[in-house]
């Protein structure tokens, strides 16, 4: 961040200011907090998944409303700068970069936890979902049996082998 800072974010290479500067770091951390918060949660119901989309949508609603008003109580410091900084291509790119630097060590983490260094509870939960697909192999299978059922045998093979 402080590189594309200081060579400046519009390719100017001149220093952005505080205003650009400001507007690139709380929208790189805005969405890096509700992609966090998305990440951590265990059951998605419409009602997060709304939340959290509207909760992005109202933020850059806002920056642009905000940065449209000429004079917003006697500053005009940040009239067009999210005009600016959202138009131009470093700004994404930087906002891909930050985003990726936050999140691959953490899910990486987090991958290497799960799989590497279960918890017990963990464990059991696997082993009870590979019971209960075996389970449900083996009801199928009988199913399949009792339709064949005075059928010929190679009319039964036929069709546990499309299953």
């Amino acid at each position: 961040m402080y590189i594309a800072w200081y060579n400046g974010l519009l390719n100017d290479m001149h220093s952005d200011g505080i205003w650009i500067t400001a507007t690139v770091l709380s929208s790189i951390s805005f969405m890096c907090v509700n992609l966090k918060a998305i990440l951590e949660m265990s059951y998605y119901t419409w009602i997060h998944v709304a939340c959290v989309g509207l909760s992005i949508i109202v933020y850059y609603v806002f920056h642009f409303c905000y940065s449209g008003i000429p004079v917003l109580q006697g500053s005009a410091n940040m009239y067009y700068v999210t005009y600016v900084t959202f138009g131009a291509g470093n700004f994404w790119l930087l906002h891909l970069l930050c985003l990726s630097a936050c999140f691959i060590p953490d899910i990486s983490f987090k991958l290497v936890k799960k799989y590497f260094f279960p918890y017990p509870w963990e464990v059991a939960r696997r082993e009870s979902i590979k019971k209960h697909k075996i389970l449900r192999r083996l009801k199928s299978n009988k199913t399949i049996s009792k339709e064949m059922q005075g059928k010929s045998t190679t009319n039964a093979i036929e069709l546990k082998e499309t299953v």
